[in-house]
Formats: C-alpha cells, structure tokens, sequence
C-alpha cells in the first residue's frame, strides 16, 4: 500500500512560468498589444447624381481614404475629390486594399439604374396629365 503524506505536482516542483502552458497569461506590454478592433471597412454610397467610395482601414490609428464622383452627363461621372487611383494611397491604407479598390472600379451601372428625380418641366407635364386623365 502506497500513503502519500504530501501533494506534489507530478509535472515538477517548479511553478509555471507566464508564456508556457495550458494556464499561460499574455504578457505583452500594453503598448504593443495587437489592436482588438483591426478591421477593414468599404462603404459605397451611390446615389443617381453622385457616388461616394470610402475605405477605412483600422490597425491601429484609423485611416479615411475617400474618392467622390459627381454626375458630369446623363451617362459619365467626374471625379470631384479623392484619388485618381487607389494605389496613390497604398501607404495609407495598404497595397492590397488598394490593389482590390482598383480592380473593384466605380459602380456606374448601379448608378445609372437608379430612378433621377424628375425635372421641374416633367413635373408639370405628368400633373398636366394626370388633370386630363382625371376630367374624361
């Protein structure tokens, strides 16, 4: 019959060091801690009359990167504000960010699917006509 009189842990009688094993605790300064919230964020706004492409990336301090694009004709936009190419700002917002903005292009179609409010002249025509389809 064995009798054990003490406990000891059958790993060994040193305790566990920060950084090793299954109870291990980080013990990474605070100042190089990996951001929690890193995140990148696209936010295509796109109205008939103008179209607004913001890239957030978030690593750290957040970085804001907008391209703006203003109806020119029924059909083309013109870049009112932001970058020609996204690849201008790969030190901003990282290359592959960029490179993905690029090869995405302007949604123009989405665009010009969308319904324009009608005109102050069409306007009035369509209550012209709705008057003559109410008097017959």
């Amino acid at each position: 019959m064995h009798q054990h009189t003490e406990a000891t842990s059958a790993i060994g009688t040193h305790p566990q060091q920060a950084g090793t094993g299954p109870a291990a605790q980080a013990t990474t300064l605070p100042g190089n801690a990996p951001a929690t919230d890193s995140k990148a964020v696209l936010q295509f706004a796109i109205t008939p009359d103008e179209i607004v492409v913001t890239a957030i990336l978030a690593m750290g301090a957040p970085r804001c990167i907008e391209q703006r694009w203003t109806r020119r004709t029924r059909s083309s936009f013109l870049l009112a504000a932001g970058p020609v190419l996204w690849e201008m700002e790969k030190d901003a917002i990282g290359h592959d960010l960029a490179d993905f903005l690029d090869r995405a292009g302007v949604p123009l179609a989405i665009a010009n699917m969308l319904p324009r409010p009608a005109s102050t002249a069409a306007s009035a025509a369509i209550a012209a006509a709705a008057r003559e389809v109410a008097n017959v």
